[in-house]
């Protein structure tokens, strides 16, 4: 199989463009598909072209299901041994669907028309299907810029690069977008991080078992501890994870040791208007205005929760 040979060294053998000689992604990937060497996964691919990369994946991967997407029936020929062969285009809701409900990729790569439209729908349907902790990779995001633009871009719009960049954004300020969607807010909180390499972007999904074990460790420590700070801290971190009711604990546990902190008591009403206490929420905010009455920004909070209730 793969061998001690590098993900590169077998790319330049098979002769997939994602080498060193040409878009040089597979260095990038060696370490980011490491952890996968020889786990049981599926990858799933989007585009096919010569089959090129799915002989690379299915010798660098030797547990591994290798899934190839294309338009053209030609690539059935592809298929065989671990490498499954899927007809479809990445332009129909309907197919991904279908691919979603089939497999339960660990990495998936769109290297398909490389069209925005396609590939915003194409992340948007198969990213809640890769398994937690995997990785999804868009490609060839530079063909967005420059001369390539018209060709790949004639619709307009937002960039691939733009559209990431804007969820980085978001990731690394912790402020979801109030006015988007359920279903993207749902996608952007499973996200876990997202790296920019050469033309291509790798975004990981978060692993709700590490996550969750994390909390764990993390509310221990805390309990050991038992400072306010601490239990503040604590609080934001679980709140960012979707944890609201350990995360009113930990609120109420800083008030408890440090009742004169004002800054505690709008973190113990956000939280209590996100489990939907919103009578709990006001009267948090009223006992901060007690302690603090020329908060504006107490004030400010107290009127439109008042005006939600």
């Amino acid at each position: 199989m793969g061998g001690t040979q590098s993900l590169d060294h077998i790319g330049i053998l098979e002769g997939t463009d994602k080498t060193s000689l040409a878009n040089d992604y597979l260095r990038h990937y060696e370490r980011v598909l490491s952890g996968f060497r020889n786990v049981p996964i599926q990858l799933l691919e989007v585009g096919i072209a010569e089959g090129a990369s799915l002989r690379t994946w299915e010798r660098f991967l030797p547990s591994a299901t290798i899934i190839g997407v294309d338009i053209h029936t030609g690539c059935r020929r592809f298929a065989g041994g671990r490498i499954a062969v899927e007809i479809g285009s990445q332009a129909d809701p309907e197919f991904l669907a279908t691919m979603a409900a089939k497999y339960q990729p660990t990495v998936i790569i769109d290297d398909g028309s490389h069209q925005s439209a396609h590939v915003f729908l194409t992340f948007e349907r198969l990213f809640p299907a890769l398994r937690p902790g995997g990785v999804y990779i868009i490609e060839d995001v530079h063909l967005h810029h420059g001369i390539c633009a018209p060709k790949y871009h004639a619709q307009g719009g937002i960039t691939p690069t733009d559209y990431l960049a804007e969820i980085g954004r978001q990731l690394s300020t912790g402020d979801l977008d109030t006015g988007s969607a359920d279903a993207t807010k749902r996608l952007i909180g499973a996200i876990d991080r997202i790296e920019f390499i050469p033309r291509a972007v790798v975004i990981y999904k978060r692993d709700e078992d590490d996550i969750k074990t994390r909390l764990d460790y993390l509310f221990n420590a805390a309990q050991q501890a038992d400072q306010p700070l601490t239990w503040f801290h604590l609080s934001r971190v679980l709140m960012d994870n979707g944890d609201l009711a350990r995360a009113e604990f930990t609120v109420q546990r800083a008030i408890t040791i440090a009742p004169d902190r004002v800054a505690h008591w709008p973190r113990l009403a956000d939280v209590q208007a996100r489990r939907g206490k919103l009578a709990e929420a006001i009267e948090t905010l009223r006992e901060g205005i007690r302690m603090d009455p020329a908060n504006a920004s107490l004030r400010s909070t107290l009127a439109r929760l008042e005006g939600r209730l």
